[in-house]
C-alpha cells in the first residue's frame, strides 16, 4: 500500500494494525448498509441485524483511530480497537447460538463470522505492533 496523506505521521510498525481496523471497518459498513438496503426491499438482512448507527460508530471509531496515531497517541489506538474486537467476538458467539433462520443462509452467516474474524484480529495485531513500536522506542 502507497503511503498517502491519510497515513503520513503513522508510526510504521503500527500501520498493519491500522490497516486491518480501516478493513473491518469497511466491511461491517458494507454488511451494514447491504442489509439496510436489503430490509428496504422487504427481505431479510444479512444477520440479525443491520443498523445505521453500527456503519456510524465504525466508522467513528476508525477515524479516532487514525486520529489517535496522527497524533502520537498509540496507546489510546490500541484501545480503540478492544471495542470492535468485542463486538466481534460477541458477533461471532451469535452467529452459532442465535436462530440460523436469522441469516438468509448458512453461507451468509459464515460470512459474517469471516468478517467479525478480521474485527476479532485488530485487537491482538494492535497489541504485537503497539509492543513492537514501544520496544524500538525505548531503546
Amino acid at each position: 500500500m502507497s503511503d498517502n496523506r491519510l497515513f503520513r505521521g503513522i508510526p510504521h510498525p503500527l500501520k498493519p494494525a491500522l490497516y486491518l481496523q480501516l478493513l473491518y471497518t469497511g466491511l461491517v459498513v458494507v454488511w451494514q448498509l447491504v442489509g439496510l438496503v436489503l430490509l428496504s426491499m422487504g427481505q431479510l438482512a444479512l444477520g440479525p441485524t443491520a443498523s445505521l448507527s453500527v456503519a456510524v460508530q465504525a466508522l467513528a471509531i476508525a477515524a479516532f483511530c487514525i486520529w489517535a496515531l496522527r497524533g502520537s497517541f498509540p496507546l489510546l489506538f490500541v484501545l480503540a480497537c478492544v471495542g470492535p474486537a468485542t463486538a466481534g467476538g460477541a458477533t461471532i458467539v451469535r452467529a452459532f447460538t442465535a436462530a440460523p433462520e436469522l441469516w438468509p443462509s448458512d453461507e451468509i452467516r459464515y460470512l459474517g463470522v469471516a468478517v467479525n474474524v478480521v474485527g476479532v484480529m485488530t485487537l491482538p495485531t494492535a497489541l504485537v505492533q503497539y509492543f513492537r513500536w514501544k520496544s524500538s522506542h525505548d531503546s
